[in-house]
């Protein structure tokens, strides 16, 4: 029977996770929203 190795993780490397997980959220979110005002503002350009 295989047995899983345990590892200790401290605050320290739980709170950098927790930072890298909102970055990238935020990171995407933002990207997306200019992303889709460039779209629009090329859909909606005055001839």
């Amino acid at each position: 029977m295989m047995q899983l190795p345990l590892a200790y993780m401290n605050p320290g490397t739980g709170s950098l996770l927790l930072q890298v997980v909102l970055m990238s959220t935020a990171m995407v979110v933002l990207s997306a929203k200019s992303f889709w005002q460039t779209l629009r503002s090329f859909w909606t350009r005055k001839k």
